[in-house]
């Protein structure tokens, strides 16, 4: 599963982001592809949408996402005057990608494009589940 974020931008006279436009996004995917999606509207003139999919690539991800967001704003007159800014896959997927690729990995080399990673194991917290001597923190403690 991937998530993209489909990067919006509203006209001038336009309205707000119409609640039903996760549906409108998921009605224009191929069937089996979009999970869910979520509208975040912090800047309503740059609202962001978080499209969850199933797909094999991560370019096929951000494809299906663009592509269904494009068709919604084509032929919805609620959305007469948006337009998709730009679309990916935030943060850290590529390197996830490289999993997927038996043949990227190599005990002896780090992954492609990514310098050596070292573990600290005695961290633990939000991020990391609890595994070690260290207590663990309270509830409402960080």
């Amino acid at each position: 599963m991937y998530l993209v974020h489909v990067h919006m931008r509203r006209p001038a006279d336009g309205g707000p982001v119409p609640e039903e436009i996760g549906t409108w996004v998921g009605d224009m995917a191929p069937p089996g592809h979009i999970d869910h999606i979520s509208v975040h509207a912090r800047t309503p003139d740059h609202p962001v949408l978080g499209v969850y999919l199933l797909a094999d690539h991560l370019e096929e991800a951000e494809e299906l996402a663009l592509t269904a967001c494009r068709r919604v704003l084509a032929h919805r007159p609620e959305l007469r005057g948006w337009q998709v800014i730009e679309g990916y896959v935030p943060l850290l997927a590529p390197f996830y990608d490289t999993f997927t690729d038996s043949s990227a990995l190599s005990h002896d080399a780090p992954l492609p494009g990514c310098a050596a990673v070292v573990v600290d194991t005695t961290v633990h917290g939000r991020f990391r589940p609890y595994g070690g001597p260290s207590p663990r923190p309270e509830p409402g403690e960080s």
